[in-house]
Order: C-alpha cells, then sequence, then structure tokens
C-alpha cells in the first residue's frame, strides 16, 4: 500500500470517528432519556383535566407520562399547551376489531382501561413497567412513587390488595366471581387495580389472553389471576394498602396533610380536592421551616 493510500485511509477513519461522535453528541438526551425512562405513568380518565395535567408535568424528569382518554373529542388545544405529556385516544372500533374490550363491563364495552392496555401492547410495548392511575386517586407528589420503583425494582404486580379464590364459589363480599366465564382454571384471584404498576411480561400474559379468548376479563380479576398462575412476583406495598379502598369516601375532611408521611388515597371523586390536599401540605412546609 503506498503513502497516499493510507493518508486517504486516515483521513477517512478520522470523519468516520467525528461523524459518529457528532451524532452522539446531539442525541446524548435522548439516549439518557431511553435509560432513565424505563418506567412508564399513565392516567386513565374520561377527558383531560387541567388539574391533573398540571400534577403530571412534575413527573416528566422520572417518568414518561400518558393521558388515555376515554370520551371522543377535540383535545388539540390541550394537547398542545401539554407537548411533553403523551395523550392517547383510540377508538372503540379498534379496540372492538382486537378484542380490546371487557376490562370494566359495568359501564361499556370499550373504557380508558382497554384502550390503554391496547396501546401498552400493540402499539407501545417499551417500558418494563407501567404504573396505571385511575383519576380518582390522590397522588400527593411523585416521590412515593418513586420510593416503591426503588424498593420493588423487577416486581410484576405492585397492587393494594389480593384475594385468592381456591373453590370458584361466589362470595358476597366482591359481586364478579361470576363473571369470570371460566376463561382460566382456579385459583382465582381479585383486588382494585385503580392504581397498580405492572411488568412487560404481565402485559404479554394479558395479550395472549385476548388472542386465545378474544376478548379481556374483568380488570380487577384477570391481572391478579395471571399472574398467580404464571408464578410472577407480586407485591402488596404498605403505601397502597393502608389508605386505597373501594368503599370509603375520602375529603379534605377526613384526610389530615403530613409533611413526612403522604399516603395515596382513592377514591377522591372531586379533582379540585386533589390540588387543595396538595396545597395544604406545600402551605404546611413552608410554615414548618
Amino acid at each position: 500500500m503506498n503513502r497516499s493510500n493510507s493518508f486517504i485511509i486516515l483521513i477517512l477513519y478520522i470523519l468516520i470517528i467525528l461523524i459518529v461522535y457528532i451524532i452522539y453528541y446531539n442525541n446524548i438526551d435522548k439516549f439518557d432519556n431511553v435509560l432513565k425512562n424505563k418506567t412508564a405513568f399513565c392516567l386513565l380518565t374520561r377527558k383531560p383535566n387541567i388539574i391533573w395535567l398540571n400534577f403530571l408535568n412534575t413527573f416528566l424528569d422520572d417518568y414518561d407520562v400518558y393521558v388515555v382518554i376515554d370520551e371522543p373529542g377535540d383535545y388539540s388545544d390541550i394537547i398542545n399547551k401539554n407537548s411533553k405529556i403523551n395523550l392517547i385516544q383510540i377508538s372503540d372500533e379498534v379496540c372492538l376489531e382486537n378484542g380490546y374490550y371487557n376490562s370494566d363491563y359495568m359501564f361499556k364495552p370499550v373504557v380508558s382501561t382497554d384502550r390503554a392496555y391496547y396501546y401498552f401492547n400493540k402499539i407501545n410495548n417499551n417500558y418494563s413497567h407501567i404504573w396505571f392511575c385511575e383519576d380518582d386517586v390522590l397522588l400527593n407528589n411523585k416521590d412515593m412513587l418513586i420510593s416503591i420503583d426503588k424498593k420493588y425494582k423487577n416486581i410484576d404486580f405492585i397492587v393494594p390488595g389480593m384475594e385468592i379464590n381456591t373453590k370458584g364459589t361466589s362470595d358476597k363480599r366482591w359481586m364478579h366471581w361470576n363473571k369470570t366465564e371460566n376463561f382460566l382454571p382456579l385459583p382465582w384471584a381479585h383486588w382494585i387495580i385503580c392504581l397498580c404498576r405492572i411488568s412487560k411480561n404481565l402485559m404479554k400474559k394479558v395479550d395472549e389472553f385476548v388472542i386465545k379468548h378474544g376478548k379481556l376479563n374483568y380488570k380487577e380479576f384477570l391481572f391478579h389471576t395471571l399472574a398467580l398462575h404464571n408464578n410472577m412476583n407480586i407485591e402488596i406495598p404498605v403505601e397502597l394498602k393502608e389508605s386505597i379502598k373501594f368503599l370509603n369516601v375520602w375529603t379534605p375532611s377526613n384526610i389530615t396533610p403530613n409533611i413526612t408521611y403522604n399516603p395515596i388515597y382513592h377514591p377522591v371523586k372531586d379533582i379540585n380536592y386533589h390540588e387543595y390536599i396538595r396545597q395544604n401540605i406545600i402551605n404546611q412546609t413552608k410554615i414548618s421551616k
């Protein structure tokens, strides 16, 4: 090889290194973001609420945030004002055609949970874990979720509780056992999942269930039972267990703001209470300083 050819090869080698460096440098934030946000937070709601959206903007450094909307409509103005939050709309037709319906049969065939499960299984299955949160769950801040994530990194299913049914008989305490349709063998399990974290592995099992049976089953039964049957890791943190209830009614009158420990409450139906209680905690923190 003569000297001129060696020089050309050297120049090409240097150019390749420079190009790779420039591409990496220009995308380093994107790489960091992918590595950091392996967990998504998904709000399930009938329609976007400005109080929730303002609150979710505080999550963006730690989670990729999604809001799955149940009610059809033009939300372009809200989407434009909250460009870093992913607002997801999926039609009834798409969910029905793909078997993603019936997760909350008491209301209507397709609700926000059906749309969310379809989205994270069929469109965007990039996350190792996803927090699903109904909009009547009161979170005082993101810190409790971050703490749970650090404590239970590899758990498949984080939920407020779990009850196992080994006999298949109906129980007056839970009215949905007769809706299992015997798609899954015993034992069965259930609990409310108004706030839960679900792994990619468990989401895959849900997709396999849909492919086999052509539809979802009631969400408070399906996830617990699939996790149980597949020997997945299930965790019931005290932070979720103690104040996430079904029949309780939480209002400012029976929630005591605490600046050192702020549990997660359900249900708090009036979203204005969410903002009011969070502001009380901020005010108490300022006073304590």
